[in-house]
């Protein structure tokens, strides 16, 4: 268990005493001030509490936590003063969440005690993610896997999906990656409840009655409406609930929500949703995002501003080559239909390989049915 603790006072006697009197039941370092307090953290080598006095030149325990909560989120955060006034506790708590918040003098029984709360909220923050980020994270993606078969141009787009959002989150700090990771994943799976004659009817350009159009604009709320029943995954369902909804308030579902009421990540999803659709049918990203721009009412101005601006300074290329089915890895694109030997397409161009269609190819290319290699697209 990390009981790494970092005490910042401007105070070395302060610091001195915290470190004689605590070290035989935490692992104690110090900080004399809030810039040298900073350059302590390190994601790979986390303190799992962060105490800091409120009093101190150059920046004061507040702005010191609000840093702090910025760079290392998962630390939990303590406050001690002398002041005991309301409003530096209003102040810590909503601008630095701080955990608790002690008044000098603190008896290091007292701070022994809670600074063993902090070290116990920082271990139950982790199991948690551990939970949402590796078990319910990997759960969902073999539920994908599995789905990618009954629906694989489906879940090939959903895969596409996750790509664009992943490679745009770390401009999205407020956004939660496992959450958007698993609503791309899923994105789709409101497709199932639409008879296939009409998703295939739609895939292939043909036009549909209105019922139709309605039944495929409604698959989104349907997929949020089945997720709904797993655990943990509330926002998760917000986004899919709001993907249709466009920024100017029409779109579905039929409600007055809109602007800034859709959730972010739904207005992200969207933006990512439509510009993959639209390059599908315009052959070119340019092309593409000139008619999202045309379209822009169904946007947030400022999201999709900021998203063209990250898509543009993103300057990757794409070559083809062949690569044996073997040596497949996964998340590689096909850029050429995979037939098997009678002519029966098994995988269009454009499907992002997923584990188990990787196994899948190897059992078909054992069994002699299609070519040891196939045409790849590889990102550069």
């Amino acid at each position: 268990m990390n009981r790494r603790i970092l005490c910042v006072d401007d105070d070395p006697n302060i610091l001195n005493a915290i470190r004689r009197n605590l070290r035989k039941q935490f692992e104690i370092d110090t900080a004399e001030g809030g810039a040298e307090a900073l350059t302590r953290l390190h994601p790979e080598n986390p303190y799992a509490v962060v105490l800091v006095d409120m009093k101190m030149p150059g920046m004061n325990g507040v702005e010191l936590l609000e840093s702090v909560r910025k760079k290392a989120p998962d630390t939990v955060r303590i406050m001690l003063t002398g002041n005991a006034d309301q409003q530096t506790a209003i102040e810590s708590v909503n601008r630095g969440h701080v955990f608790m918040f002690l008044c000098k003098p603190c008896s290091t029984e007292i701070l022994s005690g809670v600074l063993e709360r902090g070290v116990e909220q920082y271990r139950l923050i982790n199991a948690e993610r551990e939970l949402l980020e590796n078990t319910l994270a990997g759960s969902m993606r073999v539920l994908t896997d599995i789905l990618s078969i009954k629906d694989l141009p489906g879940f090939g787009f959903a895969l596409l999906l996750q790509e664009m959002v992943a490679n745009l989150l770390p401009s999205f700090p407020e956004l939660s990656k496992w959450e958007m990771d698993i609503t791309a994943m899923l994105s789709q799976v409101g497709m199932l409840t639409v008879p296939e004659f009409i998703v295939d009817k739609y895939r292939s350009g043909i036009p549909l009655t209105s019922e139709e159009q309605g039944m495929l604009a409604s698959a989104y709320e349907a997929g949020s409406k089945l997720l709904s029943k797993i655990p943990r995954l509330e926002g998760v369902c917000a986004n899919l609930h709001f993907i249709n909804k466009n920024f100017d308030g029409t779109g579905r579902p039929f409600n007055h929500a809109g602007g800034n009421e859709i959730p972010l990540g739904a207005r992200l999803l969207r933006i990512c949703h439509d510009l993959i659709s639209n390059e599908r049918v315009l052959l070119t990203r340019a092309l593409a995002l000139e008619a999202l721009q045309r379209d822009a009412r169904k946007y947030d101005p400022v999201l999709l501003a900021r998203v063209i601006q990250l898509l543009s300074d993103n300057k990757s290329t794409t070559t083809e080559g062949n690569v044996k089915v073997s040596d497949l890895k996964s998340g590689t694109i096909l850029s050429s239909d995979i037939a098997s030997t009678d002519g029966l397409v098994l995988m269009t161009a454009g499907t992002r390989l997923s584990p188990v269609l990787i196994e899948r190819l190897n059992n078909y290319q054992l069994l002699g049915l299609i070519d040891a290699q196939v045409k790849v697209t590889v990102t550069g």
